[in-house]
């Protein structure tokens, strides 16, 4: 699989990260052997030992301090501070050859038991069978003869790309051309199309699988009651990523007509993609350096720094694959059937290109929020995304003019704050921006006729489905089930939901 050898170095860029960080904390231990060279090199392992069990048990405090009811992540640094100094005063004082190396097994293997152990009960909570059952349901109702004369499918999805009519009421942004320029090639704009969830991996899931998330997967049985200890509140983003990216209703179909699945974005990659261009590696530090004080030191001093330290800059290398890459790494049109998915970062942050696509140079410290300081960086990302979606459609034309073309975001975006305010309390004008989602669409011309002005994603995975292999699939009802986190469930169902009218 994979063969993306160029853009995809999983293996040797996380094991070249393990002997880097190795380096760097023997780099430490000799740097203190150095300072401190009148006391037992076992003494010094053991301290800088302990020092990095607590390190990378910081994001475990901090979900401890929420759990607990602590008002502020600072309380929660001053436990782990107490709790570090503790254990590193703990292994100065016994640091006697007998005692130290019990020490160091019993703590070893406390760090490998317990994330063995919570994942062997996660796996026996969340059965596969629970989530990609309709998968299987769906698939063995297909005809035995294959499907003829299959188009090439392109499926681009733009993070967080709001429907015009939003982006003119709130971002104060005209999208008036872009979507002309679309209708003159030959798509369809649902002026009144909707997000069925706001979060990305419940809309994506829900579409890929034809099929709303009615009943959350809910752990059963002894492992019921440890995860409710733990406060799993039966959702799982790992498993609905899964879900968008590969094990679907969707994307198994597809399969059994033969397709080839080329994915592209800014997921990881899996074992159900034929061809894979993604730059998941990237995201290693980032997400380990998650688990330490970091980011709360770097707030709490006040501390910005005019120069880029990150991976990618470091590595001469983007963080994500941007469309004009994914369309020149796009298969040759004589590999037909493709099915491909391209999600895209653009135009969710973080901010990196103006409306030109010129790279922003200045620092940005908008990194991942919508905020009213990030409007004319987030209207410059549409404005650039909505160049490049042009020059990738009028490519796919020229190249695979019998192509189906869909352009559907996955949902809204949050710049009034509809995330932090109870579902009650929401406006009009939170909703709208929240679920109102682009929605362009070229098909066969048959197809077109199943289009209507106010479809969801999960009505439109079943239509492009339908113009494949002819089989009629009925619509469901067009609803936006609304959630104030991803994770706040009552009784395993989703909290709301608003149907929308279907033209007649």
């Amino acid at each position: 699989m994979y063969a993306n050898v160029s853009v995809y170095f999983q293996f040797w860029h996380v094991v070249g990260y393990g002997v880097g960080t190795f380096i760097f904390f023997l780099s430490i231990f000799f740097f203190a052997k150095i300072c401190f060279r009148h006391k037992p090199s076992l003494k010094i392992s053991l301290i800088i030992c302990s020092f990095i069990i607590a390190l990378f048990n910081f994001d475990n405090i901090l979900i401890l301090g929420e759990e607990i009811g602590l008002p502020n992540k600072r309380y929660s640094a001053i436990i782990w501070i107490s709790l570090t100094s503790l254990l590193m005063w703990a292994a100065s004082r016994f640091a006697r050859l007998s005692r130290a190396w019990g020490i160091a097994v019993v703590a070893a293997a406390a760090m490998f038991i317990v994330p063995t152990a919570g994942f062997i009960i996660l796996k026996i909570a969340y059965s596969p069978g629970d989530e990609v059952g309709m998968s299987r349901q769906e698939t063995s109702t297909s005809p035995s003869v294959k499907a003829k004369n299959l188009r090439n499918i392109y499926l681009i999805v733009p993070d967080s790309y709001p429907r015009a009519d939003v982006l003119q009421n709130i971002y104060g942004y005209d999208n008036s051309e872009f979507i002309s320029a679309l209708r003159k090639r030959g798509f369809k704009i649902a002026e009144r199309s909707y997000a069925n969830y706001y979060t990305t991996f419940l809309s994506m899931s829900s579409m890929f699988n034809l099929e709303y998330h009615d009943k959350v997967v809910r752990p059963k049985g002894l492992a019921a009651g440890i995860l409710d200890q733990l406060g799993a509140f039966g959702y799982s983003e790992t498993r609905h990523e899964i879900v968008t990216i590969g094990n679907s209703t969707f994307l198994n179909t597809l399969k059994s007509y033969g397709y080839t699945y080329f994915f592209s974005g800014v997921f990881h990659c899996d074992e159900s993609m034929d061809y894979c261009y993604a730059r998941s590696w990237i995201f290693i530090p980032d997400n380990l350096s998650r688990l330490t004080p970091y980011e709360l030191i770097r707030s709490v001093l006040r501390w910005k720094f005019d120069w880029d330290i990150s991976i990618q800059n470091l590595l001469g290398t983007p963080l994500y694959l941007e469309l004009p890459e994914v369309m020149d790494l796009r298969p040759e049109p004589e590999e037909s059937p493709i099915y491909m998915y391209i999600h895209l970062m653009m135009p969710h942050a973080p901010y990196r290109f103006n409306a030109d696509c010129s790279e922003i140079r200045e620092t940005i410290f908008i990194r991942d929020a919508f905020v009213p300081d990030a409007i004319p960086y987030f209207n410059g990302q549409v404005e650039c995304l909505n160049k490049q979606i042009i020059d990738a459609v009028d490519t796919i034309l020229t190249d695979d003019p019998n192509a189906d073309i869909v352009i559907q975001s996955d949902t809204g975006t949050i710049l009034l704050d509809s995330f932090h305010t109870p579902i009650a309390q929401w406006t009009k004008e939170q909703f709208e921006e929240t679920y109102a989602i682009l929605s362009a669409v070229k098909l066969k011309d048959p197809c077109m006729n199943g289009l209507y002005d106010s479809y969801t994603p999960i009505n439109l995975a079943r239509i492009m489905l339908s113009c494949v292999d002819g089989i009629e699939r009925p619509m469901l009802p067009d609803i936006s089930y609304k959630v104030n986190e991803a994770w706040e469930l009552e009784n395993g169902q989703l909290t709301g939901k608003v149907e929308h009218a279907r033209e007649p």
